[in-house]
């Protein structure tokens, strides 16, 4: 079950047996799930892009206000 992703189509999905369709969606129910922990758990990772970009932008916003004639 470590890429069970599957794509089909609504008229093939509509003519599975009951079974099919639960074992469908439950194999595609773990993947997803990892996913979706992948992307909650870079929230860290992301704060510090942001930061880091945050302080780059201010010193060179800091830097062309004093030497861009604006002071």
């Amino acid at each position: 079950m470590a890429n069970a992703r599957m794509t089909i189509d609504e008229d093939t999905f509509r003519g599975m047996t009951s079974d099919k369709k639960l074992w469908l969606i439950f194999s595609n129910y773990g993947p997803l799930e990892q996913r979706v922990k992948k992307l909650e758990n870079r929230r860290l990772w992301d704060t510090a892009k942001i930061l880091v970009g945050s302080l780059i932008g201010g010193i060179i916003a800091a830097l062309g206000i004093k030497w861009g004639g604006l002071e």
